[in-house]
């Protein structure tokens, strides 16, 4: 019987023990980081817990499962119903890319002695993550080009190109692609580009629906997450040259062919006072049999004014080329611009004109 008591009072006094043990409770015990880049160093969070016991709880130690996280604690004695707290950073430099997972090991006085922590994401590594290689940037995305670079295009013919285009942000993006261009088709594309991946944007020029010749240039927006905006920040260029196709012709057809023979392709206008306007000529002859056609007058500089006599030139007829200089606004110097004649001489297709001046 005495010995009963006795084995009843330890049991007491161990359960009493265990009563007045602290109890340390987490409001949460898993964290996730979710996508991140290597290049955007350490990521933190805090894991919070109260002692929800009777007795002070004292964290001893904390340890995590790498050198990569570093951990931070409460080390005063936490009181009942206080609340302590432990800071976990983790720092991806150097850690190889994809998902990851790493454990903190708690120990403390409490009930439970010992409890685990997790951590875990998702890293892009610098190795793999495409911003660099993506130059153009328009929000959220990076893109390795701002051109769809068409070259030459044969009129008649229709052609794709395309321009890679990855999201450098930690989340997904909704891409859309729209040009107003009515010779340009848009292809079909992902709407949805996941943080970290790569997509295609790809049109379709169709020659015969653009009517210029030589060189076009039009545009494309990328318009992202829902948004309607077209500026010059998302905007897209289209560059092609637009030229005939004279390789089917035979023998007979080029003998029909018609020929330009232009009066002079270097036009020098000499001294033209600053504000005052010179004008030139040049002569376009057609020597072939067939009407010789003035496609285009290619001219990029906004000091000169071009105009031509007529379009189309029959067989031992001529146009004139008319080329009028404003030296408006020209600082006193010497100046030199081309201009290019496009026609639908399968020999001289291009013939550039220089034009040279100076103004004192």
């Amino acid at each position: 019987m005495k010995k009963l008591l006795t084995s009843l009072c330890i049991l007491t006094l161990a359960i009493t023990a265990m009563a007045q043990k602290p109890v340390i409770k987490f409001d949460k015990t898993t964290h996730d980081f979710g996508t991140m880049k290597e290049a955007d160093g350490r990521v933190t969070t805090v894991f919070e817990f109260t002692n929800e016991g009777a007795t002070p709880l004292v964290v001893s130690q904390v340890r995590a499962s790498c050198g990569c996280t570093t951990p931070n604690w409460t080390k005063t004695p936490i009181e009942p119903g206080q609340k302590g707290n432990i800071t976990v950073t983790y720092n991806p430099t150097g850690r190889q890319g994809g998902p990851w997972q790493k454990s903190i090991t708690v120990t403390s006085n409490a009930e439970t002695a010992t409890m685990r922590l997790t951590i875990k994401g998702n890293t892009i590594s610098k190795a793999a993550q495409p911003a660099n290689n993506y130059p153009v940037k328009i929000g959220p995305v990076g893109l390795k080009s701002g051109s769809f670079q068409f070259n030459n295009v044969k009129k008649g013919s229709t052609v794709e190109r395309s321009i890679e285009l990855a999201n450098n942000s930690n989340e997904s993006v909704t891409v859309e692609l729209v040009s107003a261009e009515k010779y340009v088709e848009v292809i079909a594309m992902p709407e949805v580009v996941e943080p970290g991946k790569t997509a295609v944007l790809k049109v379709r020029l169709n020659s015969e629906l653009c009517n210029i010749w030589g060189p076009v240039k039009g545009t494309a927006h990328l318009l992202i997450n829902g948004s309607k905006e077209r500026t010059n920040a998302n905007q897209l260029n289209i560059v092609g040259n637009i030229i005939e196709d004279f390789s089917a012709m035979t023998t007979a057809e080029r003998q029909q062919a018609p020929i330009a023979e232009f009066s002079t392709r270097t036009i020098d206008l000499g001294v033209i006072n600053a504000d005052k306007t010179a004008t030139a000529k040049v002569s376009i002859s057609n020597k072939g049999k067939k009407a010789l056609a003035i496609r285009r007058v290619v001219n990029n500089s906004a000091n000169l004014k071009l105009t031509t006599s007529k379009n189309s030139i029959n067989n031992g007829k001529k146009a004139d080329l008319k080329i009028e200089v404003n030296a408006k606004g020209l600082k006193p110097s010497s100046y030199r611009r081309s201009i290019t004649v496009i026609t639908n001489d399968p020999d001289h297709t291009n013939t550039i004109i220089t034009v040279v001046w100076k103004v004192e």
